[in-house]
């Protein structure tokens, strides 16, 4: 179960960290509206960005008031949020193959979990991007963002990530039928180190958070929900663990 959930928390933050980094491309005006309009294709939700400043010059820039909603048939505000995501990067890389990025730091994150039956909105959303990137790997690959006709096995843009940082973090619980919300956690501070590389896809560097992240997260699940204790628990843990297969399936 608490590998489950860990991977559930990576998930979410792995669209935000390919986001961030598919932005540096992008020039600066064009991002708020790209993330959402092409946000809701990707992912069957809404996204709004608030602000954003990126600067190819300075090397830096940030977003700020991400968030990602729900996808049809939930009824909670939203599944993700946060104030602000901070990236630097590495401008003398941004013409190479491999792209380093400097940091990630992502601000005061809140992802909700919400069941109904045995489905839960973070399954939906990863079932939205399963389809989602599925329709984009035709014959010539390359379904990142930066990326040629090659496909991600050749062609495809690399990234090392230095440093993602996610702090002051909660995930919330919600069950319908039974209340709504009924657990609050603090995920306290993760900072993961030299993701990707050379050799490195964004599927690898992703690959590698999902890990890495399970053990920063795994530890501040509360027993009532990790044990599965009590009806709400149960559903709650039967939904994730359909969601961890779905998340496991997308990068095999």
């Amino acid at each position: 179960m608490r590998k489950v959930l860990a991977f559930g928390v990576a998930a979410i933050f792995a669209v935000v960290l390919a986001a961030v980094v598919a932005g540096v491309f992008v020039v600066n005006p064009l991002v708020r509206k790209g993330a959402e309009h092409f946000g809701p294709q990707f992912l069957g939700a809404e996204v709004r960005l608030a602000r954003s400043d990126l600067s190819l010059l300075r090397g830096q820039g940030e977003l700020r008031g991400l968030f990602v909603g729900n996808p049809q048939g939930f009824t909670t505000p939203g599944a993700f949020s946060a104030d602000a995501v901070r990236v630097q990067f590495d401008t003398r890389t941004l013409l190479d193959r491999t792209v380093v990025v400097r940091a990630v730091v992502v601000e005061s994150p809140i992802i909700t979990y919400e069941v109904t039956g045995r489905v839960s909105n973070l399954q939906t959303l990863v079932d939205n991007v399963t389809r989602s990137a599925g329709a984009g790997s035709g014959g010539d690959g390359g379904s990142g963002a930066g990326s040629g006709g090659d496909g991600a096995a050749e062609g495809g843009r690399r990234v090392v990530i230095e440093n993602l940082v996610i702090r002051g973090g909660r995930v919330n619980f919600a069950v319908s039928g039974f209340g709504g919300e009924f657990a609050s956690v603090p995920l306290g501070d993760i900072h993961l180190r030299n993701i990707g590389g050379d050799d490195s896809t964004m599927a690898d560097a992703v690959r590698e958070v999902l890990v890495a992240v399970n053990a920063g997260v795994a530890d501040k699940v509360p027993d009532a929900v990790r044990d599965g204790a009590g009806r709400a628990a149960n559903v709650v843990k039967g939904a994730l663990e359909s969601v961890g297969e779905s998340i496991r399936g997308l990068f095999k």
